[in-house]
Formats: C-alpha cells, sequence, structure tokens
C-alpha cells in the first residue's frame, strides 16, 4: 500500500518508517515477540484507546479508503 513515517508515539525525537501491505488473513492472529496484543478495530469508529501517530495519519485513512472501493 506503500512506504510511510510517522513520529514515534513513545519515543521523543523519533521517526518511525514503515511499508503497508493489504493481505488477506485465513484463521486466527496470534501477537508475539515484541507485539504484546492485537484487537480489531472498525476504521469508521472512534478508537477506545489512544492509536499512535502512524496508525493514525496513514493506516486509518487507507484502510478507509480502501474498504469503500
Amino acid at each position: 500500500m506503500g512506504r510511510f513515517s510517522a513520529p514515534a508515539a513513545n519515543e521523543p525525537d523519533t521517526i518511525v518508517e514503515a511499508e503497508l501491505f493489504a493481505v488477506a488473513l485465513a484463521g486466527e492472529i496470534s501477537p508475539a515477540a515484541e507485539i504484546e496484543e492485537a484487537c480489531w478495530h472498525h476504521p469508521d469508529e472512534p478508537p477506545a484507546f489512544a492509536l499512535a501517530p502512524l496508525m493514525r495519519e496513514h493506516v486509518l485513512p487507507l484502510v478507509r479508503g480502501w474498504s469503500r472501493g
């Protein structure tokens, strides 16, 4: 879907860079390694928790546009 950058959520003066890919999932997801938790969030609903800048500024807008087709 593209390469994006945004300020890190928990590290001052740090930029996070990410390459985002769309995938189809088969089965359950399971967090591992440095990922402590995974949850589903509908992109059109307000989040129940704070989102990192990369998610808020890039990922959710992409998913909103992609899901609307």
